[in-house]
């Protein structure tokens, strides 16, 4: 089964996942999201996902 993901690059702020994807984090493990945010900004505590540390940062 294939699923549709779209990607939105919020402006100064993170990457907008939706849709079922499978995130592959360093190290090698997988996980599931059906929706996430994922970090630009390289500042978040919970990376790669985003924390809204961003709001502290200007671009």
């Amino acid at each position: 089964m294939v699923h549709k993901v779209k990607l939105t690059a919020i402006p100064q702020g993170p990457l907008k996942v939706e849709g079922r994807t499978t995130l592959v984090l360093p190290g090698g493990r997988a996980e599931e999201k059906d929706n996430c945010y994922i970090c630009r900004c390289s500042k978040s505590k919970n990376q790669p996902f985003c924390d809204t540390s961003h709001t502290q940062r200007s671009y």
